[in-house]
């Protein structure tokens, strides 16, 4: 089973379509979602990279948490990341895509955490 399914992600990308969440609201929540993803999972981390994709399963993503506990990070981290994304100008649909993706693995994230505790 995937972590996350493209029909949950176009799902939840619409939903983020229709709130009509400013620009620069989006970019700090992917930068904030792309972070806390990368302080938990081992690969992650050391990669400096928040591609979900090297997990092919639900299992093979536990596997690489690295703590009990979700480790959040902290603002001036988020706020340099943000910039950086910034500077690329993804699109509005690409970031509604994103974000979907990466709050959909940060619940996943959530889930097993709380499982192991």
């Amino acid at each position: 089973m995937p972590i996350v399914s493209p029909e949950e992600v176009e799902i939840l990308a619409y939903r983020l379509y229709k709130q009509k969440v400013p620009y620069e609201k989006m970019i700090w929540r992917l930068a904030e979602l792309c972070l806390t993803i990368q302080k938990n999972i081992e690969d992650l981390y050391e990669k400096k990279s928040c591609n979900i994709d090297a997990f092919e399963t639900v299992d093979d993503f536990v596997q690489h948490l690295k703590f009990n506990a979700i480790i959040n990070p902290e603002k001036d981290e988020i706020k340099s990341y943000a910039e950086k994304l910034h500077s690329f100008k993804p699109e509005r649909s690409k970031l509604h895509w994103f974000i979907a993706e990466k709050e959909l693995v940060f619940e996943r994230l959530k889930d097993r955490i709380g499982d192991q505790i």
